[in-house]
């Protein structure tokens, strides 16, 4: 019979599962909402990880404040990156980020900005990686 560990800890869970990344984030590999914040399943419900890391490295999370990214990287679990604001201090923080990062963490300059007719502004990373993949399965799907 194996000696290992039947059952790891949530915070030893997400790090097994991260890794380094730029800027000193640790970035989570697992499973992630829709608006791109980690999520780990623990005692039959789904958990952010960042609120896992900030409540095991810092501290309980204060009532009435939720967790910040510093880095703006939603998937980040790097303690350091995290702080406890207000939900209008982290409202504000957002959009003024907004303007200079895209939601993976791409520094929006103006060379790295693709500009639509209707407005939008669109990163120019994010937009080729999604079309080489796009290429890529329309290539895969035409040799089946």
């Amino acid at each position: 019979m194996s000696a290992r560990r039947l059952s790891a800890s949530p915070l030893e869970r997400v790090f097994a599962r991260s890794v380094a990344g730029p800027s000193a984030c640790i970035l989570w590999c697992g499973a992630r909402t829709p608006q791109g914040y980690g999520q780990l399943y623990v005692s039959g419900r789904n958990l952010s990880v960042h609120r896992i890391a900030y409540a095991e490295f810092v501290g309980p999370i204060p009532g009435g404040l939720e967790i910040d990214h510093l880095c703006r990287v939603r998937h980040c679990v790097n303690p350091h990156h995290l702080r406890a604001v207000t939900h209008a201090e982290n409202t504000r923080r957002a959009i003024r980020s907004s303007l200079v990062i895209c939601r993976r963490g791409h520094a929006l300059t103006p060379e790295n900005v693709y500009l639509h007719k209707d407005g939008i502004r669109e990163c120019r990373v994010c937009k080729r990686a999604r079309n080489n993949a796009y290429s890529a399965r329309r290539r895969a799907a035409s040799h089946d």
